[in-house]
């Protein structure tokens, strides 16, 4: 630091060291917030996800009630009637952990702490599904106690029956849980501010009065350094001519460079921008986020400004990854129901405008549950990866792949000019079923149900889009 910027004595020591102690509490409050904002991110996106969750487990026990069904009331397997049990068992839970939190088991199979949910528009959603899941569970309790003819068509009666009711507050939950994480966000960035402020303002006070004392005392100002290098922030304090004049520890281990080298450079070797985001540049010439505060002030004839210097580089990889894990399938990695629906919804408005022609297609695996049974679901998470894999590859990059529910795919192409070009694609997606799926070894042949809807031949909005293509897929799957 240039001496000639220590000026005038002022303050009593008991003002200083009030100020030091509010600035250490101010700093650790800072660092309690962004702990808590990372918890309340983390919990925000579990909830999106186990409710977006719940959609499919409905769809799963609805669709196995059905297929059991189908098969004139044979006596299902034990393995079917446990699958089902679980899908009942999972859901139930969910809700539970909604309703009175404790843990939830989230989309990788992990169990995890879950805080139940005060907002009271939410908790009448959930009682609501409650309401509607509890005869569903019971008639599939009494499957598994006693399958029959008659518990099978019970459990199917009901699963139809509350199976829409279920899936639409499962909708409604999803997006109040949204709203509610974008309001706890808002609320947190303006406390995170705020503390973030009153403790700049400290600081710059702390600063100031360190400058005030330290012509009389140099052991002060080697406090005021000990105490800015033990700050967990990067401080840097720079002149008019934007040259470094005071740096802390944190700055020099965040940037690399030791002490005499951070007095002889100017901040811009520091700071910069690129593509409109604020990059810091360390010796080795390693870039990375940052967020800045800066606060200029005078001191005597002196116009200095204070930096406060905050790596982001790994929260924003954080946030990435809990917005990819919000919007995709954990298995496959194609974008999940509710982002496919989101996507479907943008399309159609776009292609309105544009008065060219969109597809949906529906496709629904044959034969995927003889998989299971047969080689274990190892491979059947196998087999709907390379589903997955082979769909992706007869696309263009501009469509849409996600996976729907358990064993169903939709896919969504745009900018068309013709029906025709609909007819190749579907002719295209049919074709990845021509040749056979090697699963640990054991080449296994399957087909598949699929059905496709045109925009605006047959549907002028989304929800019209998919529940035309399913019924397609359906009378594809009953002709097959």
């Amino acid at each position: 630091m240039d001496r000639q910027l220590i000026k005038r004595n002022a303050g009593k020591p008991t003002a200083l060291l009030f100020a030091i102690t509010l600035f250490i509490f101010l700093d650790c409050s800072i660092l309690a917030i962004n702990v808590w904002l990372t918890q309340h991110v983390e919990q925000n996106a579990l909830a999106i996800n186990v409710a977006g969750r719940q959609r499919m487990l409905s769809q799963q026990m609805a669709k196995t009630l059905l297929e059991i069904k189908a098969n004139q009331y044979e006596t299902p397997s034990l393995e079917t009637r446990q699958e089902l049990y679980n899908a009942r068992h999972l859901f139930s839970t969910t809700l539970d952990g909604f309703l009175n939190g404790g843990y939830v088991i989230d989309g990788s199979g992990i169990v995890k702490p879950f805080s139940r949910t005060l907002d009271p528009e939410a908790s009448e959603v959930i009682q609501k599904a409650m309401s509607l899941f509890l005869p569903l569970s019971s008639s599939i309790n009494q499957l598994q106690a006693a399958p029959s003819p008659s518990t099978i068509g019970e459990a199917a009666r009901v699963a139809v029956e509350v199976n829409g009711p279920l899936l639409a507050a499962m909708n409604q939950l999803t997006s109040r849980m949204e709203i509610l994480s974008q309001q706890k966000t808002q609320l947190i960035r303006r406390v995170q501010g705020a503390a973030f402020a009153l403790a700049l303002i400290n600081f710059f006070v702390i600063v100031r009065m360190f400058f005030q004392r330290a012509k009389q005392s140099s052991r002060q100002l080697s406090s005021f350094l000990a105490l800015l290098d033990n700050a967990s922030s990067a401080m840097i304090v720079i002149d008019s001519r934007k040259r470094v004049v005071m740096a802390n520890r944190m700055s020099q281990e965040l940037f690399g460079y030791p002490a005499h080298l951070f007095m002889s450079i100017g901040v811009e070797n520091l700071i910069r921008k690129t593509n409109g985001e604020t990059m810091g540049s360390r010796r080795n010439g390693d870039t990375f986020r940052i967020d800045l505060t800066t606060r200029p002030f005078k001191f005597e004839d002196e116009s200095l400004t204070i930096i406060t210097v905050t790596d982001i580089s790994k929260h924003a990889e954080e946030q990435q990854r809990l917005a990819h894990l919000a919007n995709h399938d954990p298995l496959t990695g194609l974008v999940n129901r509710r982002a496919f629906f989101d996507r479907l919804e943008l399309e159609v408005l776009r292609t309105r405008r544009t008065g060219q022609l969109l597809g949906v297609f529906f496709l629904d695996l044959n034969k995927f549950k003889s998989v299971n049974d047969t080689l274990g679901h190892t491979s059947g998470d196998e087999l709907l990866k390379t589903v997955a894999d082979r769909l992706l590859h007869v696309v263009r990059e501009v469509d849409t792949v996600a996976r729907f529910a358990g064993d169903e795919f939709v896919v969504m192409v745009t900018d068309v000019n013709h029906q025709h070009e609909l007819l190749k694609i579907r002719d295209k997606i049919r074709s990845i079923f021509s040749y056979s799926f090697k699963i640990k070894g054991v080449e296994e042949r399957i087909g598949c149900s699929l059905g496709m809807a045109i925009y605006p031949v047959e549907g002028l909005s989304a929800t019209e889009l998919i529940e035309i293509a399913d019924q397609k897929m359906y009378q594809d799957k009953q002709a097959s």
